[in-house]
């Protein structure tokens, strides 16, 4: 970074650092507009470092979730954030202005100057908090530069957050919260890239809910609702971080499982046990990508199969 304000006017940056990040309201999560944030930041807008932090709406005495950090506060990222300045409730007044950084930001390592410049975003109260490496006599003030960004960021990631919602329900199944066939399809993509990636492998795996048709002429479809709703919370449990699970339909769920040792068998018993572990029966079958099938069609086929004469079987 210059010792010296660039030559292009406080207006002119704040538009360059708008149209660099035009493109935001297309991004599918909020989250992928950080490093946006941050090159528009450091090489527009002349700061060296800084962070991103959202506080959910009625939640005063709890401490905002830190987003992400670039520069000389990248070190920061991921860790539990901690309310750096007694004002902080206040969101940043007065510190919406560059000044010399407290004692309390030492973590802000060779920093010359920060300042806070918050913002809203639906319902969530959002702060850039920044650092410039630089001492503040050295440019002319711009927060009224920073304060119009920080309000660009708020609309933007306002609007990427309604989109993000409006894809989510519709590949989410209403009734049990779970992916839904759409859903399902994008996971099931998503894996096959990073297994083949890390070369671990993917297993499909198929559970069918055991006797919902009686269940339903016997108790009414509230109590069937109850027990497919049961059996979703269980799969939940069950599935660990990388996979995935939804409703394929009726009575019939999909696990999408990345393993290290793709054991069909072990993993049909050891979804079907934990199903019976929740009070719901089911017949299970699974299918290796690579080994039963080359697609999502023949892998699902071949575990349907297997659930199939599972259930007649029994």
């Amino acid at each position: 970074m210059g010792a010296s304000e660039p030559a292009m006017p406080r207006e002119d940056r704040l538009a360059a650092a708008i149209q660099a990040t035009r493109h935001w309201a297309h991004l599918e999560r909020a989250r992928d507009a950080w490093p946006g944030v941050a090159a528009a930041l450091h090489d527009i807008l002349q700061v060296s470092g800084g962070l991103l932090l959202f506080r959910p709406e009625g939640t005063e005495d709890r401490p905002p979730k830190m987003w992400g950090a670039f520069g000389s506060l990248e070190r920061l990222a991921g860790q539990e954030w901690e309310a750096p300045h007694s004002r902080w409730s206040q969101w940043g007044v007065p510190l919406e202005r560059w000044v010399d950084p407290p004692p309390a930001w030492s973590w802000a390592a060779g920093a010359a100057a920060a300042g806070i410049w918050p913002f809203s975003s639906q319902g969530d109260f959002g702060a850039l908090l920044l650092c410039r490496s630089t001492p503040r006599h050295r440019w002319s003030d711009d927060s009224a530069t920073l304060r119009g960004f920080a309000a660009y960021l708020g609309l933007v990631l306002s609007l990427i957050r309604q989109r993000h919602m409006a894809e989510s329900l519709s590949s989410q199944d209403p009734l049990t919260g779970l992916l839904n066939r759409r859903g399902l399809q994008q996971a099931w993509q998503e894996r096959v890239a990073s297994a083949r990636r890390h070369r671990h492998a993917l297993v499909l795996a198929v559970a069918d809910v055991d006797h919902l048709k009686d269940i339903n002429d016997r108790e009414g479809h509230l109590a069937g609702d109850r027990v497919l709703r049961r059996a979703a919370d269980q799969l939940r449990h069950l599935l660990r971080g990388d996979d995935a699970v939804g409703r394929w339909g009726g009575d019939e769920f999909v696990g999408i499982l990345t393993v290290e040792m793709p054991h069909v068998e072990a993993v049909a018993r050891r979804v079907r046990e934990g199903l019976m572990a929740a009070g719901v029966a089911a017949s299970v079958g699974a299918a290796v990508l690579g080994v039963d099938g080359a697609t999502w069609a023949e892998c699902f086929d071949a575990a349907d199969r297997r659930c199939y004469a599972m259930k007649t079987w029994r």
